[in-house]
């Protein structure tokens, strides 16, 4: 069986993981019958999510939805460090409070390395794996189906990844995800992170 090549949807098969950890299993999310239009984030509903890999190492989308009627902030960002299906951390925390003063309706948050780790040393030793197998996956498939040639509910998207961008991923990143901003450059030109930022910062458009 392939690996996953769909939105989500309601009902779920495993197939087993490639991923490099042995004890992980995939949830693989398959069209089904009737279902096919269970697309992703298709009920506003789903206020607070997560999609990660089953072994729960790589955390692939996080979302907070809180105003049906307003369009997203979408934000990449490093890697992803403690934040869940409910439980948010401080860089969630800092770009949801964003989100509310640029008038956008909720967040959603990829990441250049899907690795789950409070510490961009820890992300690193894990070299290629880092990236997560299915990160590039879940990266083109939101911006495909809420960008604007799918649901057009984002309404900005902004790079956010600092400067430990080890395999130095931005360019792909800029491919699959056009017309991004950020929140202010470092020296090496990277997008700056957003924890330590004012609340008063003002997004520009990222050139190529």
């Amino acid at each position: 069986m392939d690996s996953p090549r769909a939105r989500i949807y309601l009902s779920c098969l495993q197939v087993s993981c490639r991923e490099r950890h042995g004890s992980c299993r995939r949830r693989s999310w398959m069209s089904a019958p009737g279902l096919e239009q269970q697309k992703l984030f298709a009920d506003y509903g789903l206020e607070s999510g997560a999609i990660f890999s089953p072994c729960r190492r790589w955390r692939y989308v996080l979302w907070r939805l809180w105003d049906r009627r307003l369009k997203l902030l979408l934000s990449i960002s490093l890697n992803p460090s403690k934040a869940d299906e409910f439980r948010p951390d401080n860089t969630v925390t800092k770009m949801m409070t964003y989100a509310g003063l640029w008038g956008y309706g909720g967040l959603i948050k990829l990441n250049l390395y899907a690795w789950c780790a409070t510490k961009p040393a820890e992300m690193i030793s894990q070299g290629v794996a880092a990236i997560g197998e299915e990160n590039d996956y879940w990266i083109r498939e939101t911006y495909r189906v809420l960008g604007p040639g799918g649901r057009d509910i984002i309404g900005l998207q902004v790079a956010s990844w600092g400067a430990k961008d080890f395999l130095n991923r931005g360019p792909l990143i800029k491919e699959m995800i056009p017309n991004l901003y950020h929140l202010g450059l470092n020296q090496d030109g990277s997008p700056t992170h957003p924890l330590y930022l004012p609340l008063t910062i003002v997004p520009q458009p990222f050139a190529i």
